[in-house]
């Protein structure tokens, strides 16, 4: 406490002398002292009444003290109160962000900048919105495009990026503003902004004008690559015409796209159009064969994965079988879909045995298996009985050095609860590295299993208590627990909760997150008592 006391106190003489003789350096020295705590003291010092140059300094302590999350907090208070914060504080705050990889911060504070009407540098805006997109964050990249757009600030690269971007992920609204943007500061759209419109009119179902951009694009000698054909190929298939789309298919092989890697993506296109278009299996067949015995190429995993997908849907579980080994024999590791696809089949048809022996096999050739695999096959032998081999499995995953995740977190916690083994299974649900719903659901279900409804009952009421959203058969769970605990109470609250689901799924799609909203804020207030009383089950 004495040495807290003693640092407010230098902190605060520090602010004096920095406001009466400006004397920034004295500030520094303190906050450069390498005190950790000493940015939670920083306002605790600040002398009321507040002056504006009070604002700045604790701008600059924050600053030195490397505390970026308080730093960007009090320049945002500074504008709501009418102090403007200076322009070197954002283009600080945002250096040290870049330097930590903080693609949240910096996106935030350039985002803010810009609102505060500063025109930042443009290199700055090119690396934070380039942090953005490489983190994955389009509501980032986005924010940041339509600052710029506010500020009347136009960054070339920033804009043709948007475009793809927006067309990735479907906002026609977008793609079409940032596009014609370009075109109309006199900048030719290139083929990668061209697809990126292509895919945005299509994933709203208009593939008029899909389909009259490609048209566009040719009219502008702008040669396809492997890419637009693949889009073209993918946009016809969801058209359903498959004239059209051999044809489309066709054209692309006649083209100049020369590269190997680029033709059998092209092939890949048109195989899994034609698993869209018709469930003919002889006709996916015989478009799988032409691309080694016509064109000659060698049909990758992607090719693989389409056909066993459409020999699974077809129930043809031998041949699905027969080309996951030739895939193997052809030196091609199966993505785990592939696999995990087969498991599930065999589980499906009831042919345990059959299951077992792909296992084995994959075991023993050089595939990887991971915790898909284990979970499939965990689950596959707990549903038909098998529980012995199960628990073989689980006690194998720490030799194979197989990580718990989600799903086979809760195929074990399942074997544990059809094996009455309550104990086992919620030492399993506190060792699980993330506590999602699909974990939650796996305990309600083995304490249904072990006849315990009331910790069961807990288990959801902690959920709910953790802004953790449930499912229609988590409130499933929830009515039987309550069922069984005879708790009246409860049953009603997650009838509530039910009810608000319902009226989620009849809802048009823009009130589905209110809804859902809703349906947690009904349970939150409904658990809230109980909530307090809850047991501390798994903490």
């Amino acid at each position: 406490m004495a040495g807290t006391w003693r640092a407010v106190e230098s902190l605060r003489k520090a602010f004096d002398v920095a406001v009466r003789r400006g004397r920034l350096d004295l500030l520094r020295s303190v906050c450069c002292k390498g005190e950790k705590h000493l940015s939670d003291h920083v306002r605790t010092a600040i002398p009321e009444p507040r002056q504006a140059e009070h604002w700045h300094l604790e701008a600059l302590a924050y600053y030195w003290t490397g505390d970026r999350q308080r730093l960007f907090f009090v320049l945002k208070e500074m504008r709501s109160c009418g102090v403007m914060p200076p322009e070197s504080a954002y283009a600080s705050l945002i250096e040290i962000s870049l330097e930590g990889r903080q693609a949240n911060m910096a996106q935030a504070t350039l985002v803010e900048a810009l609102r505060a009407g500063y025109t930042m540098k443009e290199a700055a805006c090119e690396e934070v919105f380039k942090i953005c997109l490489h983190s994955g964050s389009y509501p980032g990249c986005r924010a940041i495009y339509e600052a710029l757009r506010e500020n009347e600030v136009f960054i070339e690269s920033v804009y043709r990026k948007i475009v793809w971007l927006s067309g990735k992920y479907g906002d026609l609204r977008l793609a079409k503003d940032s596009f014609a943007e370009l075109n109309a500061r006199g900048i030719d759209g290139d083929e990668e902004m061209y697809i990126a419109l292509i895919l945005a009119f299509a994933r709203q179902n208009d593939f008029v004008n899909a389909f009259a951009a490609f048209d566009e694009m040719r009219l502008k000698r702008i040669e396809p690559s492997a890419r637009t054909w693949h889009t073209m190929i993918e946009v016809q298939s969801r058209v359903g015409n498959m004239d059209s789309m051999t044809a489309l298919y066709e054209e692309a092989l006649r083209s100049k796209v020369k590269s190997l890697y680029s033709l059998i993506e092209v092939h890949n296109a048109y195989l899994t159009g034609v698993y869209r278009c018709t469930a003919d299996t002889r006709l996916m067949e015989k478009a799988f064969n032409d691309i080694s015995e016509k064109y000659g190429l060698e049909p990758n995993r992607s090719s693989y994965s389409i056909m066993i997908k459409a020999y699974v849907r077809s129930r043809e579980y031998q041949q699905a079988k027969e080309a996951l080994l030739r895939c193997v024999e052809a030196g091609i590791e199966p993505n785990y879909h592939m696999s995990t696809t087969l498991l599930s089949m065999y589980g499906r048809a009831g042919d345990v045995r059959a299951a077992e022996e792909l296992f084995a096999g994959l075991r023993e050739s050089r595939v990887k298996l991971n915790s898909f695999h284990y979970s499939t096959m965990i689950g596959l032998l707990r549903r038909h009985g098998e529980v012995a081999k199960a628990m073989e499995l689980v006690n194998s995953l720490n030799l194979m050095q197989i990580p718990k995740d989600e799903m086979l977190s809760a195929s074990i916690i399942d074997l544990h609860g059809n094996n009455s083994r309550l104990s086992s299974a919620v030492e399993v649900f506190q060792e699980a590295p993330v506590r999602t719903v699909v974990i939650y659901e796996a305990i309600m279900r083995a304490c249904i299993e072990a006849g315990d409804y009331e910790q069961g009952s807990k288990f959801f009421t902690e959920m709910v208590s953790k802004n953790i959203e449930p499912r229609k058969h988590t409130y499933h769970l929830g009515l039987k627990l309550a069922r069984e605990t005879e708790d009246v109470e409860f049953r009603n609250y997650l009838s509530r909760g039910i009810g608000v689901l319902v009226e989620d799924a009849t809802a048009p799609v823009r009130h589905a997150q209110d809804a859902s909203k809703a349906s947690r804020m009904v349970f939150h207030d409904a658990l809230g008592p109980r909530t307090s009383k809850m047991l501390n089950i798994g903490s």
